[in-house]
């Protein structure tokens, strides 16, 4: 949500494909920071996602954590979707 995006801190990821085990990498050495527990990870991406990667990004840890926007990082409105300022 729009209140939700002005008061949580968040890193956007904007790619062209998303790969199930290259964004899983990502995830688990982001978060391995303890100064980035806090923060949300935006997945910006044309593509739809795989069903392996749709599967895990419904357990807890990460549902808690990741938003999936499909659109891309060339279009202004998909932008403003993620809260890219």
């Amino acid at each position: 949500s729009k209140q939700r995006a002005e008061t949580e801190k968040h890193v956007v990821v904007c790619s062209t494909s998303l790969q199930s085990n290259l964004i899983m990498d990502f995830l688990n050495e982001f978060y391995a920071h303890p100064k980035l527990q806090n923060f949300y990870v935006v997945l910006l991406s044309p593509s739809e996602l795989d069903q392996t990667l749709a599967m895990t990004l419904h357990v807890p840890l990460w549902a808690q954590r990741v938003i999936y926007i499909q659109g891309s990082a060339l279009n202004n409105s998909d932008l403003n979707r993620a809260q890219v300022e």
